[in-house]
């Protein structure tokens, strides 16, 4: 398999943006005054794009967030018992029994087992973040609304 083996199979499309992904790979490198010169290097970068292009082929790809994210974080939590979702801050207040609140050295949101006497951001998950609970082992989509589970 020769170092051009993925980009010899990219079909018209997929050829142009993997030459304009290496170009513009290559011009942020000179412009930032980093070496950028030799042919192999930049084949390699461009057999890698060309690579990562033919692979996502199979993969169907990520469904799109739903377009009601206004005030939703830009970055998923881990939730106690749910995984990684998109969330909502409420406010910080003293959470209630149920409620859940983002804590940790490690930022996580956990659920108040009873009503709190110390202020916390209050959040709620909206939107899971990955493919699979880590917990229940059950499988939902990027992008499925959460159903907060009941306390047990």
């Amino acid at each position: 398999m020769g170092i051009h083996h993925h980009y010899a199979t990219l079909l018209g499309e997929e050829l142009a943006a993997c030459d304009a992904a290496a170009q513009a790979v290559m011009d942020t490198l000179r412009a930032a005054n980093l070496p950028a010169d030799g042919a192999d290097p930049a084949e390699r970068m461009t057999e890698a794009i060309a690579r990562f292009i033919v692979e996502s082929r199979d993969r169907p790809m990520p469904r799109p967030l739903p377009p009601s994210l206004e005030n939703v974080e830009p970055v998923p939590l881990h939730f106690e018992h749910m995984g990684m979702c998109y969330y909502r801050v409420l406010g910080t207040r003293c959470p209630r029994k149920g409620e859940y609140y983002r804590s940790g050295a490690v930022v996580a949101a956990y659920r108040a087992g009873a009503d709190m006497h110390h202020p916390y951001s209050v959040v709620v998950p909206v939107y899971h973040a990955v493919r699979k609970n880590p917990v229940t082992g059950d499988a939902f989509r990027r992008g499925d609304a959460v159903t907060v589970p009941a306390r047990g």
